[in-house]
């Protein structure tokens, strides 16, 4: 019999405290034992692509409401957002205290610091806006945010507190890891060309100043200790040395700022360029847009020797250096209306061709921008509130690089964000019969190098050639 006890219990503990079975779970005992009087009375918090929480009390509910099935809202790591909550009383006025919170790391406790705002008074009181960041570090995947009110309570408040009056509500926040960059481009070699300062001002004397050389290979992160802090639809001026830490060979620099907090640094959010041989200051005089993603973003500065215009952000290449930035952007309108993906240009023709997306915002209408490829966006011929998905555009030139941007209208001024650029090139215009080519046209070249869609294939060693002047031998 004592056998089989021990053996009983050896089972037991094996369950109980093996690491696959968790037993962890929020704390959902407590809250308040009445309905009446103190209650928080409402919610409001926006999040991405639209999802928000929009919670109404009164009647009060004892105990804890969980609503994290029915009540959601999804956010992005490093992105701000705001929670207006309504403390306030389903009867009498007395005096409260109020406090949210939201379980970054996920292991079932509210701990302090993951307090996102407090309030104390006695309702009816002004709306309280509890504005916070989410952490860069905040666990993936759904977790919980807790809302507190409790009549006599006292800051700060105890997240697992039973009491008479007052209030416990918990919904559910789904949280998108913060995007990330491409980090592992940039120069192999510290010699020569390179990046030898940065400085921005921002606001409240915060202010990015950076000096290079040594040079540094590969991207050099310094996201975690320069940054600076930016409002939206406000002009700044980003003052760049492009230098060398060695011998000066010409070559070309960029900035870039990923406005949209996409992971990508989108040909639209280049603050600036410059190409030549160094040392030159370039001074990128640039606006924070007004619609965008409030929080943490990354500012990227590239020089790239013997590079060309414009640069591509992720390359990697033998000298020069990239160098990235925190920005702290406040005061956008946050983007509900999601953004068009799976941009496509079919049925191309010398003249025409067929722009195509995924409407992800299912509005039916959208913008579209198109040029010649490079050009930049604000800049290119524009068709607004468009219908038609393929859209048709005609009049191309042929044998031309074109690219082109696609957004979403929502309706009442509520837009996406530019998707793009998708690039596609025109074929050659037939020729009609009859037709005369007199070559006037055609780029100087040894060997009749490709031009104005003629091609030339050599028979018995002999070749056409077109020198611009004089007589054409064989």
């Amino acid at each position: 019999m004592k056998r089989l006890y021990i053996y009983m219990l050896a089972i037991f503990g094996i369950i109980l405290f093996s690491p696959q079975y968790s037993f962890a779970q929020y704390c959902v005992s407590g809250g308040p034992s009445s309905t009446f009087d103190s209650n928080t009375e409402s919610v409001n918090l926006l999040g991405d692509a639209a999802s928000a929480i929009s919670y109404t009390g009164c009647p009060a509910v004892s105990g804890v409401e969980d609503l994290t099935a029915s009540q959601s809202v999804a956010v992005t790591g490093g992105a701000s957002y705001t929670a207006d909550i309504q403390f306030g009383t389903c009867g009498g006025n007395y005096g409260n205290a109020g406090e949210a919170w939201i379980d970054w790391n996920q292991n079932t406790v509210f701990d302090p610091s993951e307090s996102i705002g407090t309030w104390s008074g006695t309702p009816p009181t002004a709306l309280s806006s509890f504005a916070f960041t989410v952490p860069p570090s905040a666990l993936a995947g759904a977790t919980r945010m807790r809302v507190m009110q409790r009549e006599s309570g006292t800051l700060p408040l105890d997240p697992c507190g039973t009491f008479a009056y007052g209030s416990v509500v918990d919904f559910t926040v789904n949280v998108s890891p913060l995007p990330v960059l491409c980090a592992s481009g940039g120069p192999t070699s510290t010699f020569d060309s390179n990046t030898e300062s940065v400085n921005l001002l921002g606001d409240a004397a915060s202010a990015i100043s950076y000096t290079g050389c040594p040079g540094v290979s590969g991207v050099e992160d310094l996201t975690a200790s320069q940054s600076v802090d930016v409002f939206a639809g406000t002009v700044y001026t980003a003052d760049i040395l492009f230098g060398t830490c060695g011998n000066s060979y010409s070559g070309a620099g960029e900035a870039w700022i990923d406005w949209d907090k996409n992971g990508v640094f989108d040909p639209s959010e280049s603050i600036g360029t410059w190409s030549g041989t160094p040392p030159a200051l370039s001074s990128f005089v640039f606006t924070v847009p007004t619609l965008g993603v409030n929080g943490i973003t990354t500012m990227r500065v590239m020089q790239q020797e013997s590079g060309s215009l414009p640069l591509d952000p992720c390359a990697s290449f033998s000298w020069g250096s990239v160098v990235d930035f925190s920005v702290n952007v406040s005061g956008m309108s946050l983007i509900t209306c999601p953004a068009p993906t799976a941009l496509t240009a079919t049925a191309i023709t010398a003249t025409s061709a067929d722009f195509g997306w995924t409407d992800n915002a299912l509005s039916g209408i959208a913008n579209i921008e198109y040029g010649a490829a490079g050009f930049i966006l604000g800049t290119g011929t524009l068709i607004t509130g468009t219908s038609n998905n393929p859209e048709t555009v005609t009049g191309l030139t042929p044998e031309t690089g074109y690219e082109f941007y696609v957004q979403s209208d929502c309706g009442l001024g509520d837009f996406s964000t530019w998707a793009g650029p998708f690039s596609f090139t025109t074929p050659c215009q037939a020729f009609i019969a009859p037709y005369t080519e007199d070559v006037e046209t055609h780029a100087n070249s040894f060997g009749f190098t490709e031009s104005n869609c003629w091609t030339s294939s050599a028979s018995s060693g002999y070749d056409w050639n077109i020198t611009g002047t004089g007589t054409t031998g064989s």
